[in-house]
Order: C-alpha cells, then structure tokens, then sequence
C-alpha cells in the first residue's frame, strides 16, 4: 500500500503530488510543532508498503530523516522523496540487477 505525508500546513500542490504518485492513503500532519503523525504512521507500515514524502526535508531534520528511514527499514517497506528521487525500491532492485551480473 501506498501511504503519503504531508507536514502541518503544507501546500495543496504537494497534495495534488502525491495523489499523482498513486498514494491509497494520504496522512496531513494536525501537529503544528512536529511530525507525530508522520511517526506514528511509519511505525504501523508493514511489510512492501511504501511511504510518500514530496521532499525529504518534510520528515524534520537530517537526524529525524535518517530515524525515519531506520523505522521504514525495520519494517521491511520502503521510501519515496519525489522531488529528491529517491526511492529504495527501486534504488534496490538497481542494485541488486548490478550485483547478480
């Protein structure tokens, strides 16, 4: 499943990005001073779902981005910035294309 975050107050074209992406369930942020709702959805992914952010930079700060990607990890899903491009699934399925050759 595809789950989208958008941070407190965001702007609807980030939104509409995320629609675009596919995102079966989108999260907007209700706390104005942090990204609890964004913790608390990563901590429910299971296993091959996907978590939507338009940039990276809406998961807080460097060391709150690299929490979320361990949290996205532990559970076996994956991570996708649009406007960064990145995405592990792909980024792993690459790597792994490069390995086996």
């Amino acid at each position: 499943m595809f789950f989208g975050y958008l941070p407190y107050g965001a702007a609807d074209t980030f939104l509409k990005k995320l629609q675009m992406a596919g995102c079966h369930k989108i999260v907007k942020e209700s706390n104005p001073e942090g990204q609890s709702d964004l913790l608390e959805m990563a901590g429910s992914l299971k296993e091959g779902d996907v978590l939507i952010l338009c940039r990276s930079g809406h998961a807080g700060s460097e060391a709150g981005f690299l929490d979320l990607l361990i949290l996205i990890g532990q559970a076996q899903a994956h991570f996708v910035s649009l406007e960064e491009n990145l995405d592990t699934l792909r980024d792993t399925a690459l790597h792994l294309t490069e390995v086996s050759r």
